[in-house]
């Protein structure tokens, strides 16, 4: 399969998303890399993810409430007051005692957000990066326990199908 052919469903989800009122800028000629700090706490990151990211700057809804985490959020160089591991650093800083520390990490350190949304509370989607589920899309409320994160798609092209098509309203705004 050529990069074309891979880059073909999500610029068709892109584009029903930007019908549906959202925005997204891109840059060319500049292959995505996570930084060496991520790749070493993430060194299993399934190539869907790289290439979802390798030409995606910044994607958000038309309220501004829900947005992928992208190329310049990994980065640190994002223009957004909210950063990748956003979700992660609020869990964090409520945890009651170390041991769920650890617990929030050891799940973080096995996902990675792909989606951040304040729209109705505040929820994420992540990719899973365990080898039995590698690739999943789990979705998630802050305001919940770690253990009530379901999986929602099998893979990113088909998260992104599902976007497109409205599956998530409560979460992006696209009631």
């Amino acid at each position: 399969m050529t990069m074309s052919e891979e880059r073909a469903p999500r610029m068709a989800a892109l584009q029903r998303l930007a019908e549906r009122g959202w925005s997204f800028e891109t840059v060319i000629g500049v292959p995505f890399e996570l930084p060496s700090e991520l790749r070493s706490r993430y060194p299993l990151l399934p190539s869907a993810l790289a290439l979802f990211h390798n030409d995606l700057k910044s994607c958000w809804n038309k309220g501004q409430t829900a947005w992928f985490v992208c190329r310049d959020d990994f980065a640190g160089a994002s223009e957004s007051e909210w950063r990748w591991n956003e979700m992660e650093e609020m869990m964090l800083v409520w945890a009651e005692n170390e041991a769920e520390k650890a617990t929030i990490t050891a799940f973080w350190d096995a996902h990675i957000p792909v989606l951040l949304s304040t729209h109705s509370g505040y929820a994420y989607f992540a990719m899973c990066l365990q080898p039995e589920k590698a690739g999943q899309i789990v979705h998630g409320l802050l305001e919940s326990s770690l253990d009530e994160t379901a999986t929602i798609a099998q893979s990113l092209p088909e998260f992104l199908t599902m976007l497109a098509a409205g599956k998530f309203p409560d979460e992006t705004g696209d009631s």
